[in-house]
């Protein structure tokens, strides 16, 4: 059995509360009659009650001791008051004793929350570069169009689905441009491997949403020659749904509406391509 901790101050306190209220009461009347004892007085002579005490010397020089009524009133206060100081010395017993009392002087932090919810991709080069391999192969790029690899961890709990998508806000159009959507991922899924928006080793029951490109895969980057580089802002949303309810010639647009009125959380990364 563990031998709870135990706080030495809060034990100090109840004792001083204990000997100053529990002995203001008596230590008055053994002082009298300690004090007439030095005095060659007996107790058989003067019998002193435990109440309030009025002494004082008479002409003849002897003690003249008067006991004094106690008042029915002031007994009672004087009981109540006895029973406060009892409650306050049990009291910080109780505290000293408890098994939380001090903890060894140390603070009790509650349990740290879980991480945040995040995203990362092990394609992405140095400084979140987009490798070749990832570019569109098409409109005057060259690449080879493969999605890249994603992971994500610390989804917040109720996350029914995932879905991924890829979005360039400098592309010179008024709206953007969609490269990817891919939703109604299981929530048991924490990765994508490269390819799965070319419909390889996508998840069971994904569903690859439609881009700007006219398709419903992935599209790589490709912006115009001498941009500066364009942001291609990575995002897997956690889903409190696990399937969209969107009919299967949806805009990138109505997607995009269902998917933000259905997200516990967002992930992000931002790869970067020009030419």
């Amino acid at each position: 059995m563990q031998v709870p901790a135990v706080n030495w101050l809060a034990v100090l306190v109840a004792a001083i509360v204990m000997f100053v209220l529990g002995g203001l009461w008596y230590s008055p009347v053994l002082f009298v009659k300690q004090w007439l004892s030095l005095q060659g007085k007996t107790e058989d002579r003067f019998h002193v009650l435990p109440r309030l005490i009025h002494a004082g010397w008479t002409d003849s020089r002897s003690l003249e001791i008067a006991a004094i009524p106690v008042i029915q009133r002031r007994r009672t206060m004087l009981q109540s008051g006895g029973i406060r100081s009892t409650a306050i010395a049990l009291t910080a017993l109780a505290l000293a004793l408890s098994p939380n009392a001090g903890a060894q002087g140390k603070v009790i932090k509650p349990a740290r929350a879980s991480g945040r919810f995040q995203v990362s991709s092990p394609d992405l080069v140095s400084k979140g570069r987009i490798a070749l391999t990832h570019v569109f192969n098409g409109m005057g790029c060259n690449g080879q169009n493969i999605s890249p690899a994603l992971q994500w961890s610390n989804a917040p709990a109720g996350t029914k689905s995932f879905a991924v998508t890829i979005y360039d806000p400098d592309a010179p159009t008024g709206s953007g441009w969609w490269h990817w959507m891919i939703y109604n991922i299981p929530a048991t899924t924490m990765s994508l491997p490269a390819g799965a928006g070319n419909g390889r080793d996508a998840p069971r029951g994904s569903v690859q949403g439609p881009t700007d490109f006219g398709e419903k895969e992935y599209g790589g980057p490709c912006p115009p020659v001498g941009d500066k580089p364009h942001h291609y802002h990575i995002t897997v949303f956690a889903l409190k749904t696990d399937k969209l309810d969107v009919p299967g010639n949806a805009t990138s647009a109505y997607v995009g509406f269902n998917l933000n009125a259905n997200k516990l959380a967002t992930a992000r990364i931002t790869g970067l391509y020009g030419r």
